[in-house]
């Protein structure tokens, strides 16, 4: 049965700075998303990661409260908090309970508009950052994900990670980072809150908004990208008893006449767990405990990713699996119970959202972010509806063309032998 969807409001509270209001009257919580139109493609050169730390130390006090009385403060509301940077966007997130969300509006007005940037807090954040990002130069999974982001994003910002390395991150001042944190409220932003509201939530969001600065232009999105040249890069790791597999491709732009059908291709090779990718690599050959694929989005293209972690003996034989599954993705037809299962799956999936205000804020806030247009979901499930019946052969398979991909391989020093009968360009990183 196709979902209703909730009653959305838009309103324009100034240039730049906008409120969308999503009524779902169920609510016993309210879920609150304020988009910055910035993000990590804002940091200077060399200096990775400086808006994530301008951004998480609007969480770790005010200018009349320290880094504890403002947890404590928020806590005492029952609220949950976060903050996370990518590279178009900046998203605080906050979730309340109704009865309390007007009483919380003024202190979440203070950690925005009255950020302390103490010393001491800067420095304890920068500290563990660095800490927590050379931790993740130990993990194999890490590694593999950012070679392959940073080769399919080969020379533009969005090549560089959004938290920084650790060095980047070390050597950062607390100048330039409350700097980076003044440029974010100067950059417009967009709040969403999903939940059933009243008058006096409505005109306290409407205080709120209108503290914002009139915003500038947002930054261009990127129109294109040029990958690394096709071939296999591979990371030896020593001791490894897994290769971490990354393959990926150029997508279709989101949002396109292209998108709603690549997404359920995508689910039929690998966005489920009874997808050809998991059913191959984990069901019939035991070579991996999880095989998928995905698509990593932004505003005006997005990247086809392939993602699998298979023991060393098996790298060469999985990798010859993976290929077999991406040439059948090229077929002029597909199974119309395949293609029913995939429709059904992501329609499902919707519905879930639907249940869910914190569920459904997630889906609104990705709609935001990547400028997809108030009428997205309603074209999305209008698609799914018409999947079963949709002629696939009008859809470019491009992506799927292994010829044309990056392929990240972090393994075991003795693999990069084994690699060289696949036939591909070979590269160490």
């Amino acid at each position: 049965m196709r979902p209703s969807l909730p009653a959305e409001r838009r309103e324009t509270v100034k240039r730049g700075v906008a409120l969308r209001t999503v009524e779902m009257p169920f609510a016993r919580a309210l879920h609150l998303a304020l988009i910055f139109r910035d993000g990590a493609q804002g940091d200077p050169e060399g200096r990775a990661g400086i808006t994530n730390l301008a951004a998480r130390m609007l969480l770790e006090g005010t200018r009349g409260r320290d880094a504890l009385a403002l947890a404590t403060a928020l806590e005492g509301l029952g609220a949950h908090y976060s903050a996370e940077v990518r590279h178009e966007v900046s998203i605080l997130r906050f979730s309340l309970p109704r009865e309390l969300f007007v009483r919380a509006l003024p202190l979440i007005g203070e950690l925005v508009f009255e950020a302390g940037f103490r010393a001491v807090d800067f420095e304890r954040l920068r500290d563990q950052t660095a800490a927590f990002l050379e931790k993740e130069l130990k993990d194999p999974r890490e590694t593999a994900a950012k070679h392959l982001n940073a080769l399919l994003l080969r020379g533009t910002p969005q090549a560089r990670p959004t938290k920084g390395t650790p060095e980047s991150v070390r050597s950062a001042e607390l100048g330039e980072v409350k700097s980076r944190g003044n440029a974010l409220l100067r950059a417009g932003v967009e709040a969403v809150v999903c939940g059933r509201l009243g008058r006096s939530e409505k005109e306290a969001l409407g205080v709120l908004m209108g503290r914002f600065p009139a915003a500038r232009s947002p930054r261009s999105p990127l129109a294109a990208v040029t990958p690394a040249e096709p071939g296999l890069y591979f990371h030896p790791w020593p001791g490894a008893v897994q290769s971490e597999l990354r393959l990926g491709t150029p997508g279709p732009a989101p949002g396109g006449a292209e998108w709603f059908p690549f997404l359920l291709l995508n689910t039929i090779l690998g966005g489920k767990f009874t997808s050809r990718l998991n059913l191959n690599l984990r069901e019939t050959h035991g070579y991996t405990y999880a095989a998928r694929s995905f698509l990593q989005e932004r505003r005006a293209i997005s990247c086809f990713c392939v993602s699998a972690a298979v023991a060393t003996g098996v790298t060469v034989p999985a990798l010859r699996e993976m290929f077999g599954e991406l040439d059948g993705m090229t077929a002029a037809a597909f199974d119309p119970k395949e293609v029913t299962d995939a429709a059904g799956y992501l329609s499902g999936s919707f519905h879930y959202a639907l249940d869910s205000p914190s569920l459904y804020l997630h889906r609104v806030v990705e709609r935001e972010a990547l400028w997809l247009g108030p009428d997205y979901f309603r074209r999305y499930l209008d698609f799914l509806d018409r999947a079963p019946g949709f002629d696939f052969r009008r859809v470019p398979r491009t992506p799927f063309d292994r010829s044309r991909a990056v392929l990240v391989v972090v393994g075991a020093p003795a693999v990069r032998g084994r690699l060289k009968a696949l036939g591909m360009p070979l590269r160490e990183i």
